[in-house]
């Protein structure tokens, strides 16, 4: 069974982070809790997870003032991450992972409700390999990951390889829990 407890150091990050680059959550309620161990999904490990509470859940979760307000007017956003991974990351990737779990959460405007946002790219890196980069949105990943350098636990540079080969540095290079390096294209 999963464990979940508060996570305020994810929170303190959060908090520096939203005014910096997510200006539009500001006024929105985010909770923030650890899960004990990381979920897997599709073979991968989940390091944090956003989601949307809304409807009944929101309600019965909600302080009791909240059974004054209107329909719609309880739901919010929690941010998930897994205790047994935060514990392995460097400050600079404790920070990244919040910043991409707050990439999640946004407002529709249009219809004045909380939403939840995918990944600006969706892509395997062996289509990369085969066939390049064949999509606009992928072509401008590249182009920004291109624009950064890489500085795992301080070391001076960093070479990775997959299989004996270079990986393009356009893929995203995470530390699993065992502190092996994965190129994953997400």
């Amino acid at each position: 069974m999963t464990v979940y407890s508060p996570a305020p150091s994810v929170k303190a990050i959060a908090e520096r982070l939203i005014p910096l680059y997510h200006a539009d959550l500001v006024d929105v309620r985010i909770e923030y809790v650890f899960r004990d161990n990381n979920a897997t999904s599709a073979g991968k490990e989940m390091w944090g997870k956003a989601r949307k509470v809304s409807g009944l859940n929101a309600y019965l979760a909600t302080e009791d003032t909240a059974f004054e307000h209107g329909p719609g007017d309880d739901d919010f956003f929690v941010v998930e991450i897994a205790k047994n991974i935060w514990q392995l990351l460097t400050h600079v990737q404790q920070e990244a992972l919040v910043d991409h779990e707050l990439c999640h959460l946004s407002i529709d405007y249009n219809d004045v409700k909380l939403v939840i946002r995918s990944h600006d790219v969706e892509e395997f890196g062996a289509v990369i390999q085969r066939h390049g980069l064949w999509r606009v949105d992928v072509k401008q990943f590249v182009d920004a990951a291109n624009q950064l350098t890489f500085d795992f636990d301080n070391d001076t540079s960093v070479r990775l390889e997959l299989n004996g080969e270079p990986v393009d540095p356009s893929l995203n290079i995470l530390k699993d829990g065992h502190g092996v390096l994965r190129a994953v294209a997400d």
